[in-house]
């Protein structure tokens, strides 16, 4: 790939988190407000502040690349920032509320460890060790939020199953997240290894299909998975 095409992929994928961290911005004080655990509105509002600041290292990119960050929306992010919203408004309880709000969170989380772990790997390839070091800072961010989720949701799902409350749709919606991660873990990485290694067409198309065989195995084998649980309930 010509640099001149991985300067404009790198782009796109950063106007794309700069969409994502823009609607976080708005979407965290929500959470906050909807949560009843005090670790969980703390974690929210810590992770506001550093939004903040991943929105400024990225403007800061931006403006020597000299171009704008508006003009692509993260659709993505949108979605998930409703399905967020629905589980405030549909929980039983508090407690089967936090645990859902913690499984948005994460499945937010892990689109943008993908994300800017495959812009962190484009910056670095262009040469721009700066930018790199930038959204590397924010990147291991994004793990310590992810981290913090995961060590308050062993409480919060305790605390919805002792309740009574029905927290199966909750944990399904978790495993869901890790499917995520690992599309688009999988995607970022191969996209990264190939722009590492260069080769010809033919191998790169070749790789492209071996990466698609892989995630529909994957995936089918989860939903299979699925299939047989709700089978056997």
């Amino acid at each position: 790939m010509k640099l001149q095409g991985l300067r404009e992929l790198f782009v796109n994928e950063l106007r794309e988190l700069y969409s994502a961290e823009t609607q976080l911005t708005s979407a965290l004080p929500r959470m906050a407000k909807a949560s009843s655990s005090r670790a969980l509105r703390n974690a929210f509002k810590d992770h506001l502040s550093e939004t903040e600041e991943h929105l400024e290292r990225l403007e800061e990119i931006f403006a020597e690349i000299g171009v704008s960050p508006e003009g692509k929306d993260s659709e993505a992010v949108e979605s998930l920032v409703r399905q967020g919203e629905l589980i405030v408004a549909e929980a039983r309880d508090r407690d089967a509320r936090d645990a859902g709000l913690i499984a948005a969170a994460q499945k937010v989380e892990h689109y943008e460890i993908a994300g800017y772990g495959t812009v962190r790997a484009y910056a670095e390839l262009l040469g721009e060790r700066r930018w790199a070091g930038l959204l590397q800072a924010t990147l291991r961010e994004e793990k310590r939020a992810d981290e913090k989720l995961n060590a308050i949701s062993s409480k919060a799902n305790v605390k919805a199953r002792e309740k009574g409350a029905d927290v199966r749709t909750l944990q399904e919606e978790e495993e869901g997240s890790g499917i995520l991660g690992l599309v688009l873990g999988l995607t970022a990485g191969v996209a990264a290894g190939m722009l590492l290694a260069p080769m010809a067409g033919s191998e790169l198309r070749d790789r492209a299909r071996d990466l698609g065989n892989t995630v529909r195995e994957r995936a089918n084998q989860v939903a299979d998975t699925f299939a047989n649980r709700q089978a056997g309930d």
